[in-house]
């Protein structure tokens, strides 16, 4: 169960990336799709050795790896890779002036 919840959370990590090509993301839906499918099939008949659980699995790792080398455009690298800038401090004023009116 838990190697099909991964299988799940990495195509969903593809589909929300902002980064990532349209076609990427096409083809992400489309395994999400394929594997939701054979994930009920599988639910209702013996899948026990078949080879379309590894198979879509091994699509799926590959689609990841294709996803992770994608980067941004250079004109947004350049602004995430910018330093943030330094705030002004800020001039605070005594709550209490010490005297008692």
């Amino acid at each position: 169960m838990a190697f099909l919840v991964q299988c799940w959370r990495v195509l969903s990590s593809i589909i929300r990336k902002k980064y990532v090509t349209k076609d990427v993301r096409v083809m992400a839906k489309t395994l999400q799709a394929a594997f939701l499918v054979m994930v009920t099939v599988a639910f209702f008949e013996s899948f026990g050795y078949d080879v379309n659980i590894p198979i879509v699995a091994g699509l799926i790792t590959a689609l990841s790896f294709i996803a992770r080398d994608q980067r941004p455009p250079q004109d947004l690298r350049e602004k995430i890779e910018e330093p943030p800038a330094q705030l002004p401090e800020p001039e605070y004023e005594p709550a209490w002036s010490g005297r008692l009116y």
